[in-house]
C-alpha cells in the first residue's frame, strides 16, 4: 500500500528487500521453508544498489545450500559473480564452490576458491577479515579431502571471528 500511495517502485526502497530477507529469515526459523523461499528468492530478484546490498543477495543462494539443491545455488551463485562489487563477487564465488563441493566437481571448486580469493585483493583487510568467505569453501574442501585437523581449525578460526564482530 505504501509503494501504491507513494508512487515509488519498491526495487527502489532498500528497505524492501532488507525487510523480505528478515521476514524469510523468521519464516526459515519457525520451519516455513516455502514462504521463507517465495520471500528469498523475491529479495534476490531485486537490483543491488550498492556493494553491501547486492552482497546480501548471497542469502538466496545460502539458502538453497542449506536446502540441498545444489544445482539451483550453483546458478545463483554464478549469478553474484557477475556483480559489479567485489563483496558479491567473493560471495558468489565461494558459494559457487561450496555447491560443486557438493556435487563433487573439486577441480572447479577449486577455481572458485582461486577466483574468491582474488576478489579479497580488491577489498579492505577488515572487511575481508570479517567475512567468512573464502575460508568455508577451503575448509569444505579440506573436509572432502579427509583433512579434518587442518579444516577444523579454519572453522575454529571462522567461529571465534563471528563471535568477535559487534552487532547481531
Amino acid at each position: 500500500a505504501y509503494y501504491r500511495t507513494e508512487k515509488v517502485p519498491a526495487r527502489y526502497d532498500w528497505h524492501h528487500a532488507h525487510n523480505l530477507q528478515l521476514l524469510a529469515m523468521a519464516y526459515q526459523s519457525l520451519g516455513q521453508m516455502k514462504s521463507a523461499e517465495a520471500l528469498y528468492r523475491e529479495a534476490f530478484a531485486a537490483p543491488g544498489y550498492t556493494e553491501f546490498l547486492d552482497y546480501n543477495r548471497r542469502a538466496w543462494p545460502e539458502f538453497l545450500l542449506n536446502r540441498g539443491r545444489f544445482d539451483e545455488a550453483l546458478q545463483a551463485a554464478r549469478e553474484l559473480t557477475k556483480s559489479q562489487w567485489a563483496m558479491a563477487r567473493l560471495a558468489g564465488h565461494s558459494l559457487a564452490g561450496q555447491a560443486l563441493v557438493a556435487i563433487k566437481k573439486m577441480d572447479d571448486a577449486r577455481d572458485q576458491l582461486h577466483q574468491a580469493e582474488r576478489e579479497t585483493e580488491a577489498l579492505a583487510p577488515r572487511v575481508v577479515a570479517a567475512l567468512p568467505y573464502p575460508t568455508l569453501l577451503r575448509a569444505d574442501i579440506m573436509l572432502r579431502e579427509n583433512q579434518t585437523a587442518e579444516a577444523e581449525s579454519l572453522l575454529a578460526d571462522v567461529q571465534k571471528a563471528i563471535l568477535s564482530m559487534p552487532g547481531p
